[in-house]
């Protein structure tokens, strides 16, 4: 199993890494600054940063085109199996609290949509299925970065399955606030409702 966390652990900082290499910088407090001003643009009580979504069939719609609902934002992969695990459950709380206020959705980080779109062609759920170009939609990928330290040093690493509630103004109201099924999810759910 820590052969697995390591494994994991080097994916995310090699990606993280390739993110800060395709920049320019002059030194390590400006990648660090660089970083946080990502984190920073889609932390809670911030407005989101418009990007597109694309549907099975082809089509695409703005984010901000769910403006006026409370959205439930689930981000994830084809290729990560917590996120799978967890479709059911997501599922579930869509069933149970979704609302002509709140909408659930799911948007897939895969790398290509011909993936994401063989895999939600065989796993058929109740609510809405989103694939973003990876190139052109970053503004989501801020979403699933932490910062940790490791070895002394401060760095970053994006995780999925990640939890976003968007209230109807588009603003950040939610981030990560636990898993489908849980009380966290459940209380933020409620809380995201009541607002």
């Amino acid at each position: 199993m820590k052969t697995k966390q390591v494994s994991v652990f080097f994916s995310l900082l090699f990606f993280t890494t390739c993110i800060l290499n395709a920049q320019d910088f002059k030194s390590q407090k400006e990648q660090a600054d660089f970083m946080q001003s990502r984190i920073d643009s889609v932390a809670i009580g911030k407005a989101v940063p418009d990007f597109t979504l694309f549907t099975e069939d082809g089509d695409s719609l703005f984010l901000s085109d769910l403006k006026g609902k409370t959205i439930v934002i689930d981000i994830w992969a084809t290729w990560c199996k917590p996120c799978i695990a967890l479709s059911p459950e997501f599922e579930k709380a869509k069933e149970e609290y979704e609302s002509e206020n709140m909408t659930f959705i799911s948007i897939s980080t895969d790398n290509t949509k011909e993936k994401w779109s063989n895999y939600i062609k065989e796993h058929k759920v109740n609510y809405q299925r989103f694939w973003i170009n990876p190139g052109m939609n970053k503004p989501i990928r801020w979403f699933t970065f932490d910062e940790f330290e490791f070895e002394g040093r401060k760095v970053w690493g994006s995780s999925i399955p990640r939890f976003v509630i968007i209230d109807e103004n588009g603003i950040v109201a939610n981030l990560s606030f636990g898993k489908p099924g849980t009380p966290e999810f459940k209380k933020a759910i409620k809380r995201a409702l009541k607002n």
